[in-house]
């Protein structure tokens, strides 16, 4: 399934907003599905969480954190085949005796997916 999905869909992107501007919150939010949304807004009001969300349907996982300093990050995987994958993705951004690694999530989307990433755009 993974060589029929477009390079959009087997992108690995991410959002970020400060909190306190509402504008650039909403633009972060309005592309992401319901239920994401909504746990994307209680994290926005607890500062230094972070929380995972896979939708099945979409096949796409969404990692979700309110950092102490305000900014709020959403990094959207366009393609996990299933739940078990969306967990191995949480367990490397959550590790907490070790800082997230772009190499260590490349190496794990790969293995999860079969798809190579080079870079995580900015959006």
């Amino acid at each position: 399934m993974a060589e029929e999905l477009t390079t959009d869909e087997q992108a690995i992107w991410a959002a970020q907003a400060r909190v306190s501007d509402s504008t650039a919150m909403e633009s972060l939010l309005m592309p992401l599905p319901m239920a994401v949304a909504v746990q994307a807004r209680e994290l926005a009001e607890l500062p230094g969480q972070s929380g995972m969300e896979y939708d099945e349907r979409l096949k796409c996982a969404y990692w979700l954190t309110h950092q102490a300093d305000g900014i709020f990050i959403c990094v959207t995987f366009g393609y996990i085949p299933d739940l078990d994958g969306a967990e191995k993705l949480w367990t490397v951004l959550s590790d907490e005796d070790s800082e997230p690694s772009v190499e260590r999530l490349f190496t794990v989307y790969r293995q999860v997916t079969g798809i190579d990433i080079d870079a995580i755009p900015l959006h």
